[in-house]
Parts: C-alpha cells; sequence; structure tokens
C-alpha cells in the first residue's frame, strides 16, 4: 500500500512507471468521497480532459472565499485556516495498492 500526496504529477507518475515496468499493478483504493478517483495516469495530467475538468470544477476555501483547485496559489495555501488546508489537502491524496502481475 502507498499512499501519495500528489505535488508535482508530472515527476511522481515516473515511480508508478517503474513499478508497471516491475511488473506491478496499481489499484487506487478510495476511502473518502473527497478523493480523486483519477488514476496515476490521469491525475495532474494537462493533457487529460478529466484532469482538467477536476481541478476546474472542484473547489476549496481560501480564507473564506470559494477558488477552484487551478487557481490555488503557494499564497493562498499560506492564508488557509488549519481547516481550509486539511480540506484543500484531501484533493491531492491518494491510496493505491499494488500487486505484482508476474507468474510465480
Amino acid at each position: 500500500m502507498l499512499s501519495v500526496r500528489w505535488r508535482k504529477p508530472e515527476e511522481e507518475r515516473a515511480f508508478f512507471q517503474q513499478m508497471e515496468s516491475m511488473g506491478y499493478e496499481s489499484k487506487l483504493l478510495k476511502d473518502s468521497e473527497d478523493m480523486c478517483n483519477l488514476g496515476w495516469k490521469d491525475f495532474g495530467n494537462p493533457n487529460c480532459h478529466e484532469s482538467n475538468v477536476y481541478f476546474t470544477t472542484k473547489y476549496v476555501q481560501v480564507d473564506g472565499e470559494s477558488k477552484a483547485l487551478k487557481d490555488v496559489s503557494e499564497n493562498d495555501m499560506d492564508n488557509m485556516s488549519d481547516s481550509e488546508y486539511r480540506e484543500f489537502e484531501t484533493k491531492f491524496i491518494q491510496i493505491y495498492s499494488f500487486k505484482s502481475t508476474s507468474p510465480k
């Protein structure tokens, strides 16, 4: 099992690609409605329509005001209350399980 907090999806995808090349299959586990259901190939991928929709249509509070995820800046994160920040973080956390696809 692996918990991922996506920060730089393009770079972090390399881990999943390497696991796949070593014969492991990943499965996204969703434990709450707040978690994104896009898999590692799509999450944060600017070439993925579903990812772009997710970051455009999911909103969080920043100092009491609603902002789309795609519009939240580092400065905005500094201005979030603790509860706003926790809500924001859940949008970027995913849990995966891995199993070997190689014959034993």
